[in-house]
Order: structure tokens, then C-alpha cells, then sequence
């Protein structure tokens, strides 16, 4: 099996067409409408794939795709129940490939206790960290040892909280550090992103540290980046 090197966006199509089809599309516009922030990540893992210039050969016609959102009956239910009208259904791929979802495996996420944590960007992902320039249209990224990175980091995570519904307050006190992480360059809509993966050191209010873990973690956080593992809980 052939899919494209940039392959994120295919399976935001995927999720796009789930939540067209699912109730007449009438939740479509709860999720990509305008900028509205959207409380879900995912990442996609390959079995044995052999990554080319321009596409990727998998050794095996199977894949997984890592799916979280918030615990909230109106977006995890809602998506819970868009893909399962996907199933079996055949959706099209570039090289002249297809997809089917065949199976729906529901794991119940681990709850955040303290308000220390490591979690690790999980198989597939990885943390991006953009600063979008208006005059300019165009955007810059950082990773792990870029010298402005942890400021550009605590702007993103302070934003996402305050667009989840965080106040100023509780932002204002994120603090975040990467632990062996290392630079990962990924094509994302035809451009090549660098984002970094390994662990990451967070302090923050608890309700706050389990949004990021449900929700995903910075930058495009709902277009197949910013998903995470829980390492640990309180043991630093």
C-alpha cells in the first residue's frame, strides 16, 4: 500500500467527510467553522513503512490512527459516533488506493491528578509550535533548541487555554520544558514543518493539564500534531 508523504491532511478529510455525513452534516460547523478552536488531536501510526521522497510504502495494508478529544458528550460522542457511520465504508486515496475503517477499539483516557506532569508526544506525533505573522501572511516554526522557544511555546498553550475557556489567570501560570526531545522535519500541506518529539515537563492548573491531554498540545493541534502520552504525574 502507497499513501502520500503528506498524509495529514488526507485524514482530515477523512474526519471532515465523517462529520458531513453524520446527522445531515448539522455538526459539521460546530467543529470547522471560521477559526473555532477544535478539542481533539489525533495521529496516525504505520505498520513497517518505508518513508520516500514523496510517498510512503507500507509493508503492510495497515494502519492505526491514535484519536482523542475532551470528555464532553458534545465533542467526544459526537465524533465517536461520526466514525462509526464510516464504517466499512471504502474512502479514496491518492495512487490510486482506498481506505476502510474496520475497527473501533474505545480506551478510556487516564485522569490528571497533580498539577505536575511529563507527558510524551505520542507515536506519530509531535509538538509544533507556530508564530503566525499577519503582515506577512507567512509563519514561522520552532523546536525544542531554538533559543526563543520556550517563549513561543508558553504563547501558544497560553492562547489554546484561553480559547478553551480558561481565564487569564490560569494561563498565565503554564509552564512547560522539553526533556530529550529531538527535531522532526514533516510535510504538511505541502510544506515542510519542524516540530519536536520526545518528553515534556508541564505545571499547570489540573483541569487545564488534562484539556492539553485530551485535547492535544499546541500548534495544529487538530490536524494529526500535539498528541500526547501521560509519563508521570507529580514526581518532580
Amino acid at each position: 500500500m502507497i499513501i502520500p508523504l503528506d498524509y495529514r491532511k488526507v485524514f482530515i478529510a477523512f474526519i471532515k467527510k465523517a462529520l458531513t455525513e453524520a446527522k445531515g452534516g448539522e455538526y459539521f460547523e460546530k467543529f470547522y467553522r471560521d477559526t473555532l478552536a477544535k478539542s481533539f488531536s489525533f495521529s496516525v501510526v504505520f505498520k513497517q513503512p518505508d518513508f520516500k521522497k514523496d510517498k510512503i510504502i507500507l509493508g503492510a495494508n495497515q494502519l492505526k490512527v491514535l484519536f482523542t478529544a475532551i470528555d464532553d458528550a458534545q465533542v467526544s460522542l459526537i465524533m465517536y459516533m461520526a466514525f462509526i457511520e464510516q464504517k466499512n465504508k471504502a474512502f479514496p486515496l491518492p495512487f490510486e488506493n482506498e481506505m476502510v475503517l474496520r475497527t473501533i477499539y474505545e480506551k478510556k483516557a487516564e485522569k490528571i491528578e497533580t498539577n505536575k506532569v511529563i507527558f510524551k508526544t505520542a507515536p506519530g506525533s509531535g509538538l509544533c509550535v507556530r508564530e503566525h505573522n499577519r503582515e506577512t501572511n507567512g509563519d514561522n516554526y520552532y523546536v525544542f533548541n531554538d533559543e526563543a522557544f520556550t517563549e513561543k511555546l508558553f504563547t501558544v498553550l497560553r492562547s489554546q487555554a484561553e480559547r478553551a475557556g480558561f481565564n487569564k489567570q490560569v494561563a498565565e501560570k503554564i509552564r512547560c520544558k522539553p526533556l530529550n526531545c529531538k527535531k522532526v522535519v514533516v510535510k504538511h500541506y505541502g510544506c515542510l514543518l519542524n516540530i519536536s518529539i520526545g518528553m515534556l515537563q508541564m505545571e499547570a492548573d489540573v483541569k487545564l493539564l488534562q484539556y492539553f491531554y485530551d485535547a492535544g498540545i499546541g500548534s495544529r493541534h487538530s490536524a494529526g500534531f500535539g498528541l500526547v502520552d501521560l509519563v508521570a504525574q507529580d514526581l518532580f
